[in-house]
């Protein structure tokens, strides 16, 4: 590490993209276009109530993401204000295109060491909006009851 502010960003820089490069890289994978998919593939629509449910179950007093909207007040969320998000939570899971503002995060380095001296030294952690990771656990509920669906009860047997 530098003692210029300046520097000391660009090593930080380089060396997350070339961590999350090299994971996105691994992790590529090819999609089926949606033309080529049953309807029934594509999973029913997204409802108020799974929405309000992910949001009531995040959980409270942690850090804020770039939006600085602390899940307290998505919960506080009147009827209307949930059924906003649930059209946008829809259009979202529809399109596959997330708002800028739900992609950002902040990444905040944490020394592994004591004596940490360059990047490797340090674990990363990554403050995301409340919001996206109600969508994310959203998401991920969905999938997993895909993945239920379509499994036999001995897939997992040796």
């Amino acid at each position: 590490m530098t003692l210029c502010m300046e520097e000391n960003k660009r090593v930080w820089t380089k060396y997350i993209e070339e961590l999350y490069d090299s994971w996105a890289d691994r992790l590529r994978l090819v999609l089926e276009e949606e033309s080529e998919c049953d309807q029934d593939d594509k999973g029913s629509e997204i409802l108020r109530f799974e929405v309000a449910r992910v949001i009531h179950d995040l959980r409270e007093k942690k850090a804020l993401g770039c939006d600085r909207v602390p899940s307290e007040a998505l919960k506080a969320l009147g009827y209307n204000a949930m059924s906003r998000l649930t059209s946008l939570v829809s259009r979202i899971y529809e399109s596959g295109i997330w708002p800028e503002i739900l992609l950002k995060s902040v990444l905040v380095p944490l020394p592994n060491k004591s004596n940490a001296k360059e990047c490797k030294d340090y674990r990363t952690i990554s403050s995301i909006c409340q919001f996206t990771k109600a969508i994310t656990r959203l998401l991920l509920q969905r999938i997993e009851g895909k993945i239920e669906e379509n499994m036999g009860e001995n897939q997992f047997e040796f």
